[in-house]
């Protein structure tokens, strides 16, 4: 059984973001919208179905959408999700 995850244990994340973006959220962001591009050239196969990549994309732009969230909150700049 899985345990949900507090945020002191995404510390590794926060470090990764700040080691290789120098803590630019936006830039990450960026890079996850060029990801999201490249699954559309992925052929279909049995392995990778349309499904997954609809999953994929789907996890993807969840991440986007809260790493979004705190950008604009060290911005003091109002956010709401796209629920």
């Amino acid at each position: 059984m899985v345990s949900k995850t507090e945020a002191k244990e995404l510390a590794p994340l926060a470090d990764y973001v700040n080691e290789m973006y120098g803590g630019n959220l936006l830039s990450l962001t960026k890079w996850l919208d060029r990801a999201v591009y490249l699954f559309h050239f992925i052929p279909e196969e049995e392995n990778f179905s349309s499904k997954d990549k609809h999953n994929v994309v789907g996890a993807i732009m969840a991440l986007k959408e809260r790493l979004l969230e705190v950008y604009c909150k060290q911005r003091g700049i109002h956010f709401t999700r796209m629920d």
